[in-house]
């Protein structure tokens, strides 16, 4: 009896050590054979074996493995389908396709699925290497974008310095330019009035016509008239002679004024051209940092799915707090192409 038992023993014990052995070797564990054996007896190898089909099971649990297998194609299928299927094999009177799955089965999809997790990872992984070297050319793209919009800021800064200089200048030549219009209209209708008054004066002298012993006309005055009209005379071609040279002087600076004038309109000229391309080129580098913006976009997105909330909220906060930083200058050159642009439409 004794023999019997130990000989059913050792052909159980055979085929359980069997069925671990392939249990094992699903799950990719190598059994090492030392020639020992440390289970007293029957009862405690029971034991080993219930908490091994204990761990089996939350293995089983943890990963989710299928419970139902279409023999069929070898799909595995959802319990509603294993459902549906034995309906149908009942109203028929067939045997059904659809079979829940052996353990063997399950611990095969699980190592499976631990492969496919462990190719995902390291996808994840090269994925995660190339987010952070698209983010360090993102930053040298940003680094690169905020020096010119810098430099561009400079331009605009100064550009607006000197339209504002302009503008007054222009201003005081046209106040300038119409107080000399007035000024040579004023003169020139004392010099109308002198002359009218001088006519007159011809006019209103009299005297006595007298011939010389050789015939020469002359007029003969009185003396206080002809000392009268001498000194209006005198003073009329006077004030004409200063009333000329004022006009003379004054036309000369209406003439200088205007070249000033014509200088400045083109200057204002050119500034307006450099102003047109600066805000091109402020144009473009609005177009790239959208650009860059929306593959930063790209890069939260994938990395969302790569990190861990705490660690994608700390790393976004970084990348957020570089981008606003960069954002600084754009904000101001845009303030300052707006300002320049309404100064030159004015």
């Amino acid at each position: 009896y004794k023999e019997k038992g130990r000989g059913q023993l050792k052909e159980f014990r055979d085929k359980e050590i069997l069925c671990l052995e392939e249990k094992l070797q699903s799950l990719g564990i190598e059994r090492k054979k030392v020639g020992t054996n440390d289970i007293k007896d029957m009862r405690e190898y029971k034991q080993l074996v219930g908490e091994l089909t204990k761990a089996e099971q939350d293995l089983l649990a943890e990963y989710g493995a299928p419970e139902y297998i279409n023999d069929n194609g070898k799909e595995f299928v959802s319990e509603e389908f294993w459902k549906e299927a034995q309906n149908w094999a009942q109203i028929f009177n067939t045997e059904s396709t659809v079979r829940q799955t052996t353990p063997k089965e399950k611990l095969n999809w699980i190592k499976e699925h631990i492969e496919q997790l462990k190719k995902e990872a390291q996808n994840s992984k090269s994925e995660l290497t190339e987010v952070n070297k698209n983010i360090k050319e993102k930053a040298n793209t940003l680094s690169k974008i905020n020096s010119k919009l810098s430099e561009s800021s400079s331009k605009l800064f100064k550009l607006e310095s000197d339209i504002n200089n302009h503008s007054d200048n222009l201003k005081t030549l046209k106040y300038d330019l119409e107080t000399s219009r007035k000024q040579v209209q004023i003169n020139q209708d004392y010099l109308a009035r002198d002359k009218k008054i001088a006519e007159n004066w011809r006019k209103e002298i009299t005297g006595e016509l007298k011939k010389t012993a050789f015939g020469k006309e002359y007029i003969r005055m009185d003396p206080e008239t002809y000392e009268k009209a001498r000194m209006s005379n005198h003073w009329f071609q006077v004030r004409q002679d200063k009333l000329e040279q004022e006009i003379r002087q004054l036309k000369t600076d209406l003439n200088n004024s205007n070249q000033a004038r014509f200088k400045l309109i083109d200057e204002n000229k050119e500034l307006k051209t450099e102003n047109k391309w600066l805000f091109k080129d402020n144009e473009t580098l609005f177009q790239r940092l959208e650009a860059t913006n929306k593959k930063l976009q790209v890069w939260r997105h994938k990395t969302r799915k790569l990190l861990s909330e705490k660690e994608f909220k700390a790393i976004t906060k970084a990348a957020n707090a570089e981008f606003l930083k960069s954002l600084s200058p754009v904000v101001k050159v845009a303030e300052t192409v707006v300002k320049t642009i309404k100064k030159m439409t004015l």
